[in-house]
């Protein structure tokens, strides 16, 4: 916009439009431009006005020409300066973190493998799952002469056999108790499912003069019963019963003599 002042000497100044009216805009002595940069919303500003904008400016030169910054980020408090690996490499530094926990990083120099080969240091697990839950899975520590470099996985097995309708498991040992017993006839049975072929077993009474008579009975189907051992006495004694596999074993208190209870547990091997 052109401004004439008077006929034959025309005079013109320059103006800028401020949104709602024409304004003059000034100049320096040589006649340049004046410019005024607006500190709040480009982010330069005297070393004078450096309070108000955070600190994101930490330098500036007093013509407003040149600044100095430092690249922040935000820890949810405070500001805090970002770095560089170092003067030649001029990559922004970071670091990685799980919560408060630094991840690492870890260097090649083992197996052959040259000192810049660097990669990230993680640990692993390995998990099973029981039916319910994962449980963890750990590795065997050193053992019977083996060295702490040879280590496998800590696991646990177990065999089963086929009784044909159902898998059951093929137990090296089987313990119970049949409880005590204060009157004749069998006590509940146990079912070993996949057998066993030599058991121990224990009869406690309190009978003294009075002689009682316990059998040992097994079966192949829980229905036929038979005896495979068999004690007459007072006190207690222990008996072992080799080479007659059952599926299910139970004592039968045939007579109590004096006794007032009888008490019968029994062991099984393979």
């Amino acid at each position: 916009m052109v401004t004439i002042w008077r006929p034959g000497a025309a005079v013109a100044k320059q103006q800028v439009y401020d949104g709602t009216t024409w304004v003059n805009q000034s100049g320096d002595s040589s006649g340049r431009s004046k410019v005024v940069l607006d500190a709040d919303n480009i982010g330069i500003a005297t070393e004078t006005t450096l309070s108000s904008i955070d600190g994101k400016i930490i330098k500036c030169d007093t013509d407003n020409t040149v600044a100095t910054a430092k690249l922040q980020g935000y820890d949810g408090t405070d500001w805090q300066n970002l770095q560089v690996q170092d003067s030649t490499n001029k990559n922004l530094r970071v670091a990685i973190y799980d919560g408060s926990s630094l991840i690492e990083s870890i260097d090649g120099n083992s197996d052959g493998k040259a000192s810049t080969k660097i990669g990230l240091a993680t640990g692993s697990y390995l998990y099973g799952f029981n039916g319910s839950s994962w449980d963890r899975i750990r590795y065997e520590q050193a053992n019977d002469a083996r060295d702490q470099y040879h280590k496998g996985v800590w696991t646990h097995a177990f065999l089963y056999g086929f009784d044909g309708s159902y898998w059951h498991r093929l137990r090296t040992q089987l313990s119970h108790n049949f409880g005590s017993r204060t009157s004749t006839g069998p006590a509940p049975y146990k079912d070993t499912y996949t057998g066993f072929d030599k058991y121990t077993w224990i009869i406690i009474t309190d009978a003294s003069s009075s002689n009682a008579t316990v059998r040992l009975e097994g079966s192949i189907d829980t229905t036929y019963w038979f005896t495979v051992d068999e004690w007459t006495g007072t006190g207690k004694t222990m008996r072992h019963v080799v080479n007659k596999p059952v599926k299910a074993l139970r004592p039968n208190i045939i007579d109590m003599g004096d006794a007032s209870s009888i008490t019968v547990k029994l062991y099984c091997i393979r």
